[in-house]
């Protein structure tokens, strides 16, 4: 039978690639040994699937595809990613990120990016403005850029984050940042950082800030260095 706390964490599991046990634990504020327990009995009721990752003694977690539709949150042609090996340190860094908000402020509503994809294909397709995704100008046409997480308030004001473990080119990250300066529904941004990308993240700030809005008296764009948390495949 599934619990009110199956739900929740379904939900939340829904908008990553993966999670974790001991994320899903954090998430859920209860022990390994019951997130474990909890997660299997998800993973034998099928709106779970796990895996292992080259030999490793990690089970990595995920909707599947009849989870997704359980909640009623599955779009066409969206399916469940899973663990993909060249993404893996970054996904499971947004979903420590994400976690972290989420504990800290147990009243927003904290979306993963799989969510707002499948949310917003359906408002694309119908020929409707999507809901988070930004529009910016990228070889001479307009691209949908979609946010690691989105953290909604209770009043209404969305927070972007954003995890960055590559450097990216100066020009194409001001490019993105200021889409999020000028979009009205963006509260404000946080972007997370290796300690390599602190430079160009910072710089590409610096260099906006003549046009920078406040929100709530500071920067609508902040960047902020992050530590991943390498835990290795064997652990």
């Amino acid at each position: 039978m599934l619990t009110e706390r199956d739900l929740k964490l379904l939900k939340f599991m829904s908008g990553f690639s993966f999670m974790t046990a001991e994320q899903c634990g954090r998430f859920l504020d209860v022990s390994l040994v019951i997130v474990r327990r909890r997660l299997k009995a998800l993973v034998d009721l099928e709106l779970v699937e796990t895996k292992n990752v080259l030999g490793s003694r990690r089970l990595y977690y995920w909707v599947s595809r009849a989870g997704l539709d359980f909640l009623g949150v599955s779009a066409e042609g969206s399916e469940p990613k899973g663990v993909r090996i060249g993404q893996l340190e970054h996904d499971k860094t947004v979903a420590d990120l994400a976690v972290d908000f989420a504990v800290k402020h147990p009243d927003f509503e904290v979306i993963g990016e799989a969510q707002i994809r499948r949310l917003d294909s359906v408002l694309l397709e119908a020929g409707e403005e999507p809901e988070f995704a930004l529009r910016r100008v990228s070889g001479g046409r307009l691209v949908n850029v979609f946010p690691d997480v989105v953290a909604v308030s209770p009043a209404g004001h969305r927070f972007f984050l954003e995890f960055e473990h590559t450097v990216k080119d100066k020009k194409r990250l001001k490019s993105l940042m200021r889409a999020y300066l000028h979009s009205e529904k963006v509260s404000a941004v946080k972007y997370f950082g290796v300690p390599a990308v602190m430079p160009r993240l910072q710089a590409a700030v610096n260099e906006l800030s003549g046009e920078m809005p406040l929100f709530g008296g500071k920067p609508k764009i902040q960047v902020e260095e992050v530590q991943v948390k390498n835990e290795g495949l064997l652990s």
